[in-house]
C-alpha cells in the first residue's frame, strides 16, 4: 500500500511507517535534503515508540524512506 504525501499548511509531509511499532507518521524533508540535495540526511524519532532512524529521500518516486 502506497500512501501519498499530505500538506500541513505549506509544508509537504511524507508518510513513513515505523519499523518497530508499525505506526504511520508524517515527516518533512530536512533542510539538508531540501536546500542542499543531501538526500540521506534526515534523523527522526517515532513519536509513538521513540525509535530513532534515518530517512532518505527518493527524488524519482517523491518519497521518504527508512535508510
Amino acid at each position: 500500500m502506497t500512501m501519498s504525501p499530505k500538506y500541513i499548511g505549506d509544508i509537504k509531509k511524507y508518510p513513513v511507517e515505523c519499523i518497530i511499532c508499525e505506526e504511520v507518521n508524517y515527516h518533512q524533508k530536512s533542510i539538508l535534503q531540501e536546500q542542499f540535495g543531501i538526500l540521506d540526511s534526515n534523523r527522526v524519532n517515532c513519536p509513538n515508540c521513540n525509535a530513532a532512524f534515518n530517512l532518505a529521500f527518493d527524488e524519482e518516486r517523491d518519497l521518504l524512506y527508512i535508510n
